[in-house]
């Protein structure tokens, strides 16, 4: 298997949160896009339930994704979620099964 690793975060908004929670995220997207590790940074509407968002990310290491959580604008984005998110977000790790 790879070393890369794919990362997904599944997000549920509060009511009337979801524009504010999806903002949030799409803000990420170009600062973590600039981290050395980062492959890709994606976030996604579940086309069913507006509610529910995904963020599909790539990193080629699990010490990028490390890093990752280290830097100013994820540590800002974290306090943020509590008056967003309707549940807990749960994160989901994959390493490619392809090699």
């Amino acid at each position: 298997m790879s070393s890369t690793l794919t990362v997904i975060a599944y997000l549920h908004a509060k009511p009337g949160q979801e524009k504010k929670l999806l903002d949030e995220l799409l803000a990420l997207r170009e600062p973590s896009l600039a981290e050395p590790g980062c492959i890709s940074y994606q976030a996604y509407v579940e086309a069913k339930d507006p509610h529910r968002i995904a963020m599909i990310e790539q990193w080629k290491d699990r010490a990028s994704l490390e890093a990752h959580f280290e830097t100013p604008h994820f540590q800002q984005f974290v306090p943020k979620l509590e008056g967003l998110l309707a549940e807990p977000f749960v994160i989901k790790h994959y390493a490619s099964a392809e090699g």
